[in-house]
């Protein structure tokens, strides 16, 4: 009788499991290709705004220079912007982050490296129209090198960047 026991219960287990991930393998769209270039593409990076406006940002090395650019989606990712290039710089920029508060400001931060002095800083640039047009780009430190960076919004529409 246990072991009978046991088996229905494995068996409903499975069951179960199997339900779960035909449920949840349904709700992924297939894959899209968002960059189509001779270039390469890197650090992509997602942010929600609240009127649920898809913003993906990257960088990447087309333009003959590594450059920040963005694309939007109104359509839950069904379709996607053309490609809007933030940074015009004789610099490299890279490592962006994205994030949006509640009232649909978009903002991006990003290291900017010359590579002749081996050195660099942080810069941001901010959206109020969902992504449609930027703010001019702000130098956030002057101190030299950064590793690595981070950007959030907190629910009282604090925004912190991080950085090493």
């Amino acid at each position: 009788m246990k072991k009978s026991l046991f088996s229905y219960s494995f068996v409903l287990c499975i069951l179960i499991l199997l339900t779960c991930s035909v449920l949840t393998a349904q709700s992924w769209l297939s894959i899209k290709r968002l960059t189509w270039n001779n270039g390469a593409s890197w650090s992509p990076r997602i942010a929600v705004d609240s009127s649920n406006i898809l913003h993906m940002i990257w960088y990447d090395n087309n333009p003959g220079n590594e450059e920040i650019f963005h694309k939007r989606s109104t359509d839950n990712g069904l379709t996607w912007s053309k490609a809007t290039r933030l940074t015009w710089e004789s610099q490299i920029s890279y490592n962006p982050w994205i994030a949006a508060d509640s009232l649909g400001n978009i903002y991006v931060v990003w290291m900017n490296l010359d590579p002749v002095l081996s050195r660099g800083d942080l810069f941001f640039k901010k959206s109020t129209d969902s992504g449609t047009t930027w703010s001019p780009p702000s130098r956030l430190t002057w101190t030299g090198i950064y590793f690595d960076l981070g950007l959030a919004v907190d629910d009282a529409d604090n925004i912190h960047v991080v950085f090493c």
